[in-house]
C-alpha cells in the first residue's frame, strides 16, 4: 500500500495476524481434505501383495537342468460397495519368464502367467477359498512348498521354444510330449512348480538371452508375426501367434 507520496506504508499487525489466520486455517483444511480422500481410497479398497518363484524342470539325457524365476504380484481387492459393475480386482506382475538352457542354443520358456496364477492353481485354493480370502492364504504360504503344477492341464502357464533363439518366427507353444520331437530323444518336461517367497525379483536374464525383443516388440504385436501369404491362422497353428512380448518380461518399455 502507498501513501499520499508514494511512500510505502507496512500493514498493521492486526492485517498480518488475519492474513496468517487465514492461511492456516486454508493450509489446515487441505490437509483434512487429502487425509479424509486417503482414508476412504483405503477403505475402499485392501492390497495384497506376494512373491513366487516359478520353477520348471527339463529331463535330458543327461540328466535333469532346472530354471526359475521370483516374480512379484500386487493384487487391489475393492470391496463389495466399491466395486463397479462387478469388477473386483486390479492386479499388476513384476518379473520374467523362467528360462530353461538345453544345451546348443536351445532353451524352454515358462511364459509370464498373470497375476492370479497362485489363485488358480495352488492346492486347494480356489476350490474352497473365495476373494479376498484366497489372496490371505496365498501371503501365508511364503515359505512352504514348492507346489507341482499340471502344465498341460489347467494351469495358466504356456511353454515355449525357438528352433533358433535369434529367430523370433521360429517360435512355437509347447504341446503335450512335443518336446523330445523338436529337441531330440530323452527330452521331456519333468515338473513345473510355484513357490511363495520373500526372495528378490528376477530380472536381466531374458534381456541376454533374447537381446532382439524390445526392438522386435516396437514393430510387432507377437514375436511369430505375420502368418505366410496365403495361409491362414488355422493352418498354421493359431497359438504360436499369440504370444506377445510382454509374455517375457514386464520391464520391455
Amino acid at each position: 500500500m502507498q501513501n499520499d507520496k508514494g511512500g510505502i506504508i507496512a500493514p498493521s499487525s492486526g492485517a498480518l495476524d488475519k492474513d496468517l489466520r487465514q492461511l492456516f486455517f486454508l493450509t489446515v483444511g487441505r490437509l483434512v481434505l487429502l487425509t479424509a480422500l486417503a482414508l476412504s481410497v483405503a477403505a475402499c479398497s485392501k492390497t495384497y501383495d506376494w512373491k513366487q518363484r516359478i520353477r520348471l524342470v527339463i529331463s535330458t539325457p543327461d540328466g535333469e537342468v532346472i530354471g526359475e524365476a521370483v516374480q512379484s504380484v500386487e493384487i487391489v481387492y475393492y470391496r463389495k460397495w466399491a466395486q463397479i459393475n462387478g469388477f473386483a480386482r486390479d492386479y499388476s506382475q513384476k518379473g520374467e519368464a523362467v528360462a530353461v538352457e538345453l544345451g546348443n542354443g536351445r532353451y524352454v520358456f515358462a511364459l509370464l502367467a498373470g497375476a492370479s496364477l497362485a489363485k488358480e492353481i495352488l492346492p486347494d485354493l480356489g476350490k474352497t477359498s473365495r476373494w479376498p480370502d484366497a489372496f490371505r492364504e496365498i501371503e501365508a504360504l511364503n515359505g512352504t512348498g514348492p507346489h507341482d503344477l499340471d502344465f498341460f492341464g489347467r494351469t495358466a502357464i504356456r511353454l515355449v521354444t525357438f528352433g533358433d533363439v535369434t529367430d523370433p518366427s521360429s517360435i512355437q507353444v509347447l504341446q503335450k510330449g512335443e518336446l523330445s520331437e523338436l529337441i531330440g530323444p530323452g527330452f521331456a518336461v519333468a515338473r513345473l512348480q510355484i513357490e511363495i517367497t520373500s526372495d528378490p525379483i528376477t530380472l536381466g536374464k531374458i534381456d541376454k538371452i533374447l537381446p532382439w525383443l524390445e526392438s522386435h516388440g516396437r514393430e510387432h504385436s507377437n514375436i511369430k508375426g505375420k502368418p505366410s501369404v496365403g495361409k491362414t491362422y488355422e493352418q498354421l497353428i493359431a497359438e504360436n501367434y499369440t504370444v506377445r512380448h510382454g509374455s517375457f518380461t514386464t520391464e520391455l518399455y
